[in-house]
């Protein structure tokens, strides 16, 4: 710490002693080296702007270098040459007819080399365009799909749009904004919300999001339905009918209480398995704690993900699932994640396993006998290699 503290005292006195003198008297010196400046301008589209002016003031460390206009050209662009400073800021204000102007600072560490600034002018009109397209989990569009739009303005007034999906997936709309409630359509902005609903899928929604008037919105939203848990084998085994409806029903019964507050089930992961020659109903979970590795050894977090989500699910199991014939246990998967807090490792993944026999899942439901023994009469596999965990 004193260490860094003297090197950024003495960096402070340098540049004192030898930039502000030549900032005071006037030519300015070139210092050694020099660097670019390139301001990019873009449509809400993200096309290039022709002929918008750009007007910027050079300061360094606060004293005024220079200043210049320029229009961008073919490409959207301007360019500058500046001198090689350690610390610059750039005040521009971007402007064209028909379009909100944008006033603002940048500051650039070591000018040399190419400092590029990319920016956005939206459109003085009272129009939002928006593009949506609607997709299922496995990327086919979703047509005839009811969308809801609503607008919130910053007055708290709402406005209501409803369309369809057409063949494509798609809603292509230009909305009209009531002028009443937009004052100032270069500051402010208008919430949106957008719902999704078709039959045979869940409801879906996304809230709060903020554009200003002129932009160009473009969603790819995807709608899920309760056949994504099932794996496509399973799914398309007209055999699997009955035994689909009662794992729908446990489905439903774990988002209904919200059982797995903490954990997801994995889309295409519900299915049936062989292991040791028994056929066996399997589920994955995934946990969206992160365990660090300092504290919990992979054995810790396995008990810990058997009490939060094995022990959850096993009553709920015992109730939609005993009585359906064609599998001997289940087969209940759970990816845990660990990482080292005090380093910037990555998160890594632990795959837990555990098998557990249904007359297994009744007793303990039946309250006969305990977690460990649970975990006793079970196969439990960490990164598919066989363990056995003790809770105590």
């Amino acid at each position: 710490m004193r260490i860094s503290l003297i090197i950024s005292l003495n960096f402070f006195f340098l540049i004192n002693q030898t930039i502000l003198p030549q900032l005071d008297n006037k030519p300015l010196p070139a210092t050694k080296g020099t660097g670019t400046i390139v301001f990019t301008i873009y449509d809400p589209m993200g096309l290039s702007i022709v002929g918008a002016k750009v007007d910027y003031q050079i300061y360094v460390l606060d004293k005024f270098l220079f200043s210049n206009s320029q229009t961008t050209n073919q490409e959207g662009k301007v360019t500058e040459i500046v001198d090689k400073f350690p610390i610059m800021k750039v005040k521009y204000e971007i402007s064209k007819d028909g379009y909100c102007n944008v006033k603002d600072e940048w500051k650039i560490y070591d000018s040399e080399g190419t400092n590029k600034k990319e920016i956005f002018l939206y459109p003085v009109d009272n129009e939002l365009g928006f593009q949506l397209i609607v997709q299922d989990y496995d990327n086919n569009l979703v047509k005839a799909a009811d969308v809801q739009l609503v607008l919130k303005y910053e007055d708290g007034y709402t406005d209501n749009f409803t369309f369809k999906t057409d063949d494509l997936g798609m809603v292509n709309a230009v909305l009209t904004l009531v002028s009443d409630h937009l004052k100032n359509p270069c500051t402010e902005y208008i919430n949106l919300s957008v719902g999704i609903k078709k039959p045979d899928f869940h409801l879906l929604k996304e809230e709060n999001l903020k554009y200003k008037s002129g932009s160009k919105v473009k969603l790819n939203l995807e709608l899920t339905s309760p056949n994504d848990y099932f794996t496509k084998e399973f799914l398309n085994n007209n055999k699997n009918i009955n035994l689909r409806e009662k794992i729908s029903e446990f489905i439903d019964y774990l988002a209904l209480k919200s059982i797995l507050s903490n954990c997801i089930l994995v889309n295409r992961s519900v299915g049936l398995s062989d292991f040791k020659s028994k056929k066996n109903l399997t589920f994955k979970f995934e946990s969206m704690n992160v365990y660090n590795s300092i504290r919990y050894n992979k054995y810790d977090i396995g008990k810990i993900l058997f009490d939060e989500v094995i022990r959850k699910i096993l009553e709920p199991l015992n109730i939609y699932l005993f009585n359906v014939m064609g599998f001997s246990s289940f087969d209940l998967t759970v990816i845990g994640k660990t990482k080292d807090f005090l380093n910037e490792d990555k998160e890594k993944d632990i795959i837990y396993r555990f098998i557990i026999p249904k007359e297994i899942v009744t007793q303990y439901k039946n309250k006969d006998i305990s977690g460990q023994t649970v975990l006793d009469k079970s196969i439990i596999l960490m990164d598919d290699e066989r363990i056995e965990l003790k809770l105590q």
